[in-house]
Order: structure tokens, then sequence, then C-alpha cells
């Protein structure tokens, strides 16, 4: 089934049709980086591969970055620009025998994460673009749309770090470690809505 999840695409085709391989459609897979909607969708639908025992493979791979979310989403087919731009088929084979994996790939081929931590995986993301829209905002001189406030527990992370990641994790000294800069996160933004406010 190609580009799941867009146009005509339905859960029925997955009871019905003998298809053994789902293709999860590239908008949602590049936009996950950016995105944490498109992120939940990609892993919404590889659960629901999985589910019916179905193949999944994954367009849109760009760049490493999104070859490392999909292996961390267990979902280790893909195709895009990040492995291999389209070629003759003369120059198949040979690049198939020189291919080699991202290095940034390799620690994560074989790691396998609870469901119950995937909040935090989608917390990453969602830290990334805050940072990312928080440089923009100060570069442009512009508010900061949907800014986080100075209470930790507003944010993804924040709601998964303080409940489960408290009862599974609270014992490791990286989760202790964890707290500060999360805190002087939410600090900053607060500290950048009040400077706003304040026409500084």
């Amino acid at each position: 089934l190609d580009d799941f999840g867009t146009g005509y695409s339905s859960l029925t085709y997955l009871k019905r049709l003998p298809a053994h391989t789902i293709k999860v459609d590239q908008s949602f897979v590049r936009e996950m980086l950016t995105d944490t909607d498109n992120l939940v969708i990609v892993q919404g639908v590889l659960g629901l591969a999985r589910a019916f025992q179905r193949n999944v493979i994954a367009e849109g791979v760009e760049t490493a970055d999104h070859g490392r979310l999909l292996l961390q989403l267990e979902c280790d087919q893909a195709q895009g620009y990040g492995i291999a731009r389209p070629m003759p088929c003369d120059r198949f084979v040979p690049w198939m025998r020189e291919w080699q994996a991202d290095p940034a790939w390799m620690p994560y081929r074989t790691m396998r994460w609870r469901a119950s931590d995937y909040p935090m995986l989608v917390a990453e993301v969602e830290h990334r673009c805050w940072i990312a829209a928080l440089l923009g905002a100060a570069r442009e001189g512009q508010p900061l749309a949907g800014e986080y406030t100075s209470d930790e527990a507003s944010c993804r992370f924040g709601a998964w770090y303080l409940a489960h990641g408290r009862s599974a994790y609270g014992h490791l000294p990286e989760y202790a470690a964890a707290a500060a800069p999360h805190r002087e996160l939410h600090a900053i933004a607060d500290r950048f809505g009040s400077l706003w406010r304040e026409g500084a």
C-alpha cells in the first residue's frame, strides 16, 4: 500500500487487501523532525502495521536524522535521498555492494524502546523545534508563538519526566542530571517572553 495515510487510505485496506507492506507517505516522514504531529502519525502507522503484522517502508528519508529517528521508532526499512538518489539499473548493483549505513545509525539498529518511552522521543523533537523557533524569534525580533512558561510540566518532556520518567528512571543519575537543563530551558523561555512584553 503506497502513500499510506493520505488520500483514500483506509484501515479497511489493512483488513481486506492482500498487501504485505505499507509505505508510510513521505509527507509525514519528511516533516517528522520539525512537526510532532507528523512524528506521532508515523509512530501510529508503525504501530498499526505491527498490529496487522505488515512490513513497513518509510518514504522521504532525506537526512541521517530521519533515519535515526525511524530506527528509534523500530522502522528499519526506508527510502529517500538520505540513502540514495534514483539511479539507472546498471549502477544499482555496484551501489548496493558499496553502500554503508550512516555511522550515526549504528547504535539504534538493535535498540528497542518501550512504548511508554515514546513520549520522550516526541518531546525531544518538540524541544529541538522550540529552540529553533526561539532562536529565530530572537534573530527576527518577533514574539515567540506558543512560548513555554516557567512551569516545567507544561511541555511533553516535563509531563513524561515527572510521571513515567520518574517511576521508571528516577533511580538513575542521568534522570537527576536532566532536571537542571530542563528547568533552565523553561526559565530562558519565560525570560524571553517577559523581555518581549516589556519591549526590551
